[in-house]
């Protein structure tokens, strides 16, 4: 006897115990030899000094920085912290990618909307 197919399926989500919310700031990665698509997600930011000096005032408080020592000597460095790499198939990449891209055109028109409030 042949089972009827369903015309629906649930799906319920629940955090495993590992999971974190990871701010992003912008993707790296490319083709894996085997013909997975690889993305390193990273977190941008500005380089820390290595150290800062501070004034001490009278009361024994601390006061205004009066100097900093920088690990590089020849500018501002931004540094790229990999957060999380993922592989995934070409067809997954696709997927994810344009569920971005649907959620980030649902916040144009939220902002868009809101514009027409003020």
């Amino acid at each position: 006897m042949e089972q009827e197919r369903p015309d629906r399926v649930n799906f319920r989500y629940v955090e495993g115990r590992d999971y974190r919310l990871v701010p992003v700031s912008g993707v790296s990665g490319g083709i894996t030899p085997d013909g997975q698509v690889i993305a390193h997600l990273f977190r941008e930011f500005a380089e820390l000094p290595e150290t800062a000096t501070h004034e001490v005032g009278p009361d024994g408080r601390l006061g205004n920085e009066i100097a900093q020592t920088w690990r590089h000597a020849e500018g501002i460095w931004i540094e790229r912290r990999l957060v999380i790499g993922t592989v995934l198939s070409g067809d997954t990449a696709r997927c994810i990618g344009k569920w971005f891209i649907d959620r980030a055109e649902d916040l144009e028109r939220l902002k868009e909307g809101r514009k027409g409030e003020a």
